[in-house]
């Protein structure tokens, strides 16, 4: 058992370590639009400014296949794939790229990055039986 827990560990840390950043983001701030129904009532629907103060997300490549690594409500370090998301590459260009992330069942985001003005959007939409279903777009800064 102690073979397999090891052999595990390395393969992350390989796997960790074959990656390779093409955008690293930070905050953000947009507006999104609320649906009523679950637990948004009739007062609370329509527009709202939204963002995420502490934002923090990275778009990496590993091997062939790209992820988005986010941190979680809690702190914690999350990949996107390992979280459930499908993840198409739209657009990878020198300086810019989009990738469109699924949520089978109930989230679609897009992620827009530009190199040149070191920015990024991501439109994000919450639909089916989620609790709360919304759409909006936020902007932010990479390094």
């Amino acid at each position: 058992m102690r073979t397999v827990a090891v052999a595990a560990f390395l393969m992350l840390v390989s796997a960790t370590v074959q990656a390779q950043t093409i955008f690293e983001c930070g905050a953000s701030d947009g507006h999104t639009y609320y649906f009523e129904g679950g637990y948004v009532s009739a007062d609370k629907a329509g527009w709202h400014r939204d963002g995420m103060s502490d934002g923090q997300f990275s778009l990496i490549m590993r091997g062939e296949k790209l992820d988005v690594l986010f941190r979680d409500a809690t702190g914690s370090l999350v990949s996107a794939e390992a979280d459930g998301a499908q993840i198409f590459p739209l657009h990878i260009g020198d300086a810019s790229a989009t990738i469109l992330l699924i949520y089978p069942g109930n989230v679609a985001e897009v992620y827009q990055f530009d190199g040149p003005t070191k920015t990024y959007s991501l439109s994000s939409i919450k639909f089916g039986d989620a609790p709360i279903r919304k759409a909006g777009t936020l902007v932010g800064a990479c390094r």
